[in-house]
């Protein structure tokens, strides 16, 4: 119900015919879907705990997810440290919108990490992870959103516009499906930008028909999926800079010399200070974000 308001909130001003759209059975994918599918994934492999999602998002997933995800928190709160984060892996070629925003706003209030597939499903021979349609609205809500666990190659990443499930909107006169798909196009793109996408990435979202599909190739996604600038500013005041594109190259450098014996322009001294800067850096990140995810968790999932 909470979530139900904040979706309200977005769009204080409409008329109130938006009730009636916000609890329509919205579909970005084929009708009469199997339920997603959950699944824990915690070992010694990896500091993080995935929470997996697969298959088509339908109504009552949601429920599903935060269900999973008090179980992820009661196991990071036991660990004594071996799993010290949730990351939410997705495999899904899309279904309920209103169920994704949903999904994709609690993701972003816990601070989780989202990413396409996972590092297990690689190794096991996955032959193709996907993220299609609705799922763009799960993978937006992260707060840090990486790709495929291995090349561009074996991903999908696609995108059309939002659309209602048919037999509902063949019935609408052509006045009434105006409205409607009106309310569709601003509930969607008030969510997609809150998120931190481009308005630019939206527009060619909605100039694709919900019966065709376009990929994103590798730098398409790294360049709207990149961590929201609010929180790359958060991060910053916290523990200061990354190494610099130059930085890297200088300790680059200088590990390729003393790797192949020859001599560099680059001193031990300032690759060792370059070094211990970056662990400095490295450390405090994932300190800071790790404690403001367990915190966030703790206050969202007590209130569920």
């Amino acid at each position: 119900f909470v979530l139900e308001c904040k979706i309200i909130f977005w769009i204080l001003n409409m008329k109130s015919d938006f009730f009636s759209l916000l609890f329509l059975f919205l579909s970005l994918a084929v009708s009469g879907a199997n339920a997603a599918e959950f699944l824990l994934v915690a070992n010694k492999q990896s500091p993080a705990v995935y929470l997996l999602i697969g298959g088509d998002i339908t109504p009552g997933d949601y429920v599903q997810f935060v269900k999973q995800s008090k179980k992820a928190l009661g196991i990071i709160q036991h660990s004594n440290g071996s799993n010290n984060e949730l990351v939410v892996a997705i495999d899904s070629a899309g279904g309920s919108l209103v169920e994704a925003i949903k999904i994709g706003t609690a993701i972003r209030e816990m601070r989780l990490a989202t990413r396409i597939g996972t590092p297990f499903e690689i190794a096991q021979g996955a032959p193709f992870n996907q993220c299609m349609s609705a799922c763009l609205f799960m993978l937006a809500g992260g707060i840090i959103r990486d790709g495929p666990a291995a090349d561009f190659s074996k991903v999908k990443i696609g995108i059309h516009r939002p659309s209602f499930d048919s037999s509902y909107f063949a019935k609408l006169s052509v006045k009434d499906a105006e409205k409607k798909f009106k309310l569709l196009e601003k509930v969607s793109r008030k969510y997609l930008t809150d998120m931190g996408l481009s308005e630019s990435f939206v527009q060619q979202m909605f100039a694709i028909p919900s019966t065709e599909m376009k990929f994103l190739d590798e730098e398409g996604f790294r360049k709207e999926f990149g961590n929201p600038p609010y929180y790359q500013e958060w991060i910053i005041a916290n523990c200061g800079n990354r190494l610099n594109n130059a930085e890297e190259a200088i300790i680059a450098k200088y590990a390729l010399a003393h790797v192949q014996g020859n001599k560099t322009s680059v001193s031990r001294s300032d690759a060792d200070r370059l070094a211990a800067k970056d662990k400095t850096y490295r450390e405090c990140f994932k300190r800071t974000r790790l404690a403001d995810q367990l915190d966030s968790m703790q206050k969202y999932l007590s209130r569920m």
